[in-house]
């Protein structure tokens, strides 16, 4: 098989983890996936591993851009955004399910604890999820460029002792009402 970013590199067997076959470019140092060898992989985990959100390295991730094809069926690889704060993106093979990580992506969703969840990664759910947050984040950066960032923060801190309150609903009044002591 042919690096899908190479071109004419060939593939040379790897194994990512013990029993977990791939294969990996030496020249760009990309890795394929199949997707036989991952499930089994998989299936041999004892559960989900915890999500690491803090106190990982960042590994210099070579997340090309271009258009791939599948090393195993050569279809066009599809596009996926990781989300959970990982700015890259994998590339996924409709037809053969197989999964093409760049330079270090594959270690760095082991280092957050994602790559056990690579199966669903490319399902529906996920990338809504992944779009949710990327609206989220895009509307934070808007508040927080017009309000500026420390009053941001206590609107923030506000909302959420406002939404926590019993008497919510009189909160909101009182704040919405130009003059709440006149009758």
């Amino acid at each position: 098989m042919n690096c899908p970013v190479c071109k004419t590199m060939l593939l040379r067997p790897t194994k990512l983890e013990p029993g977990f076959p791939a294969d990996r470019c030496p020249a760009c140092e990309g890795t394929w996936i199949p997707a036989e060898g991952y499930r089994r992989w998989r299936e041999r985990q004892p559960g989900d591993l915890p999500e690491q959100t803090e106190g990982t390295a960042a590994l210099d991730v070579n997340d090309t851009r271009t258009a791939k094809i599948c090393p195993a069926c050569g279809h066009i690889l599809l596009r996926y955004q990781v989300g959970h704060g990982i700015p890259f993106i994998l590339e996924h093979c409709g037809q053969c399910n197989g999964v093409w990580c760049d330079r270090n992506e594959w270690e760095t969703l082991k280092e957050r604890g994602l790559h056990d969840n690579l199966h669903q990664m490319f399902a529906g759910t996920w990338q809504r999820q992944v779009r949710q947050e990327e609206r989220r984040a895009a509307l934070d950066r808007r508040y927080t460029e017009r309000f500026g960032k420390a009053d941001f923060e206590e609107l923030q801190r506000l909302k959420a002792w406002i939404s926590g309150h019993p008497l919510q609903a009189e909160i909101l009044a009182y704040l919405n009402d130009p003059d709440p002591y006149e009758a």
